[in-house]
């Protein structure tokens, strides 16, 4: 008996140091309270293919309304998870999803949307 061909794709590795970013800013400067300012930058250190998270960096720079500027940086694992897992993770907690959004104008769920945002209740019912 012989096994049937199936077609696949080329295998291209992916380069480690592709993986691996540079320091990115993506919210504007934030005004604080006290009237100092706060800007936060991060960087993924590590990719781990094998477990659901990156190791990543954030720095805070702070510049307080005296113009004194505190930098923090803060040493993290960022975990993720697929749709399925957000799905599966919910059912778990007994809740039942309701609708997915891939932003808070409330557009569908694509492969380039920016969040991946659960609405979902609690089911009746069941004994926690």
């Amino acid at each position: 008996m012989s096994l049937p061909k199936i077609p696949c794709a080329r295998f291209r590795p992916y380069n480690y140091y592709q993986l691996v970013s540079k320091i990115k800013q993506h919210f504007p400067d934030t005004e604080l309270p006290d009237g100092g300012r706060l800007r936060w930058k991060h960087r993924i250190l590590a990719f781990d293919r094998a477990e659901p998270y990156n190791n990543a960096k954030g720095f805070y720079y702070v510049t307080h309304p005296n113009s004194r500027a505190d930098r923090l940086v803060q040493v993290f694992p960022l975990r993720y998870f697929s749709s399925y897992g957000g799905y599966h993770l919910l059912a778990r907690c007994c809740f039942l999803v309701i609708d997915v959004f891939g932003n808070y104008d409330k557009s569908a769920l694509t492969i380039d949307s920016p969040e991946m945002i659960f609405v979902a209740v609690k089911e009746k019912g069941l004994v926690e």
